[in-house]
C-alpha cells in the first residue's frame, strides 16, 4: 500500500493550482486559471461553472499516472448539480443523481469530503488507465445558473480488482490442460 501511495504521489511534478473552496454559485470565478490545471494525488480540486444546460466547466484538468486510477468528481455548495465526465474527448460517464435542488439544507458543505457522504450532493467515481490524460466536465443538471464542485484523481485501491492467477493456479491450469490434450490424444489413438 505504501509503494501505491509512493506511486501516486510522484504522478505529477508539481501543480499549477491549488484553490481554496469558497461558495460562488451564480458566477464564474473571473480568476480562473487559462489552461489545464495539473491533477496531483490526494488533493481536491475546485472548478465552477456559468450559466446554461449543459454548461461547459472553463477548467481543464491533466495528469499522468504510470498505472490506473480513478476520478471522483462531487458536487458541493448547494445541491442539486449534476456533471458528465469525459476522459480524452471521450465520455466515461455521469455522475449520481442529485437528491435535492436547494441551498437551504442542513447537509450544506463546502468539503469535497463531506459532500462525498452526503446523499444530496452528486457524485462519481470513474476508472481511467494509465497515462497520460485530459479531463474536461460538463454540467448537465444547473439549477442555479452557476456553482462550484470539486475534481480528484484517486487511489488504485479505489479501482475493483480483477482477479489474477498464482504460480499455483497457472501451474495448475497449465497441468489440467496438458492433461485434458494427453486424454483427446489417447481417445483418438483407441477410436
Amino acid at each position: 500500500m505504501l509503494k501505491r501511495s509512493a506511486i501516486l504521489l510522484a504522478l505529477v511534478l508539481c501543480a499549477t493550482l491549488a484553490t481554496a473552496a469558497e461558495p460562488r454559485n451564480g458566477a464564474v470565478d473571473p480568476g480562473a486559471p487559462e489552461g489545464p490545471i495539473v491533477l496531483v494525488w490526494p488533493e481536491w480540486f475546485s472548478f465552477d461553472w456559468g450559466a446554461g444546460e449543459p454548461a461547459p466547466v472553463a477548467q481543464t484538468f491533466t495528469y499522468t499516472a504510470p498505472i490506473a486510477t480513478t476520478v471522483t468528481v462531487v458536487d458541493a455548495f448547494c445541491t442539486g448539480d449534476r456533471f458528465e465526465v469525459f476522459v480524452d474527448a471521450v465520455s466515461v460517464g455521469t455522475t449520481s443523481a442529485p437528491g435535492s435542488s436547494t441551498c437551504d439544507t442542513p447537509d450544506w458543505t463546502s468539503d469535497p469530503d463531506v459532500a462525498l457522504t452526503v446523499a444530496d450532493y452528486s457524485r462519481g467515481t470513474f476508472a481511467v488507465p494509465a497515462g497520460t490524460h485530459t479531463v474536461t466536465i460538463t454540467v448537465t443538471v444547473n439549477p442555479f445558473d452557476g456553482g462550484s464542485a470539486f475534481i480528484r484523481l484517486g487511489e488504485p485501491s479505489d479501482l475493483t480488482t480483477v482477479p489474477t492467477l498464482s504460480t499455483v493456479g497457472l501451474a495448475t491450469l497449465i497441468g489440467a490442460l496438458a492433461l485434458g490434450g494427453a486424454l483427446l490424444i489417447f481417445r483418438r489413438r483407441t477410436a
